[in-house]
């Protein structure tokens, strides 16, 4: 199979930037997924009247490079009231933090730690490494009890990792951004405010009608038959002629016809071993029951500057 574009794997990203490229008008584009549903790791789980999102909670909207993207696949998004909370144990007590910053008063640390952090803006200690964590970095900015919390909060609720083996520039690069601008995240934070334009709206959590389940489910339907679960990639090479991915992809289930009265039928669909009770023929085997079948989709791999149009 020859195509333009082989995107390799079917989480959001890839789904999103196969949509874009669509829309861009390159058709010859394929979605080549490991997985059986797309999504990636983005699985909404819906148990018991809550909703669960194992992957990305919320996006920030809008934004100028995310908005437009959902608007051209049509994806309805609400305000996520809820996902701007958090809730924090601490010092015997069930704390609902809001995402102001009213937060400093909490009770979450001592009045100590409070005033520490309030100094933020007057603290002149630069970092001591180029790759300092985010634990480091909090602690530096805001003290050891308001940073250590703030650091764990960050850390826990957007990657679920530790705050003293993540890279604060890598993980929180705005952060490291407005530190770089101002010397205080505080003060940075305060100059961006003044410099965005009046009457634009401010960046706020929402989350995708469905769960992003259902987002990954809306971007698979819009590309069609160019989204390609059960397809394990084996390489990706440079020949002359552009870029080779080879994988192997896994067949899918065919059912089979209904369940036959005479026995000898039943001895060959019980060989056969495909779907029993349904009305198809089962001319193909299970996934498991095969071999997987090598392919290879020879393709070349592209790129844009911001601003410019994708190639055609």
């Amino acid at each position: 199979m020859k195509v333009r574009v082989a995107v390799v794997g079917g989480g959001l990203g890839g789904l999103l930037t196969a949509s874009e490229l669509q829309a861009a008008g390159v058709d010859d584009v394929v979605v080549l997924d490991r997985d059986d549903l797309p999504g990636g790791v983005a699985r909404t789980v819906a148990r018991d009247g809550y909703q669960l999102e194992p992957a990305a909670g919320a996006l920030l909207l809008p934004k100028p490079e995310l908005s437009p993207v959902l608007a051209n696949l049509g994806a309805e998004v609400v305000p996520a009231v809820d996902a701007a909370l958090r809730y924090v144990y601490a010092r015997g007590r069930l704390n609902v933090l809001g995402p102001s910053p009213k937060v400093v008063l909490s009770p979450v640390v001592t009045w100590p730690a409070k005033f520490r952090a309030l100094a933020e803006p007057f603290i002149r200690t630069r970092a001591a490494s180029s790759d300092e964590s985010v634990d480091a970095f909090f602690r530096r900015r805001f003290g050891k009890g308001m940073g250590g919390t703030l650091a764990w909060l960050a850390a826990s609720g957007v990657f679920a990792g530790d705050p003293a083996r993540l890279s604060a520039r890598s993980a929180f690069p705005v952060f490291s951004a407005l530190e770089d601008e101002a010397g205080s995240l505080v003060r940075g934070g305060i100059r961006r405010a003044r410099r965005r334009e009046r009457g634009t709206p401010r960046a706020k959590s929402h989350v995708p009608v469905g769960g992003f389940s259902a987002l990954a489910e809306r971007a698979a339907r819009r590309l069609g038959d160019r989204y390609r679960p059960g397809v394990t990639i084996e390489s990706v090479r440079r020949s002359d002629r552009g870029w080779d991915v080879k994988g192997s992809e896994r067949p899918s289930i065919v059912p089979c016809p209904p369940r036959p009265s005479s026995s000898a039928s039943v001895r060959n669909r019980t060989a056969s071993r495909c779907r029993p009770d349904s009305g198809h023929s089962p001319d193909r085997m299970p996934a498991r029951s095969r071999s997987a079948s090598s392919s290879s989709h020879r393709t070349r791999l592209i790129g844009r500057r911001p601003g410019t149009p994708w190639p055609r």
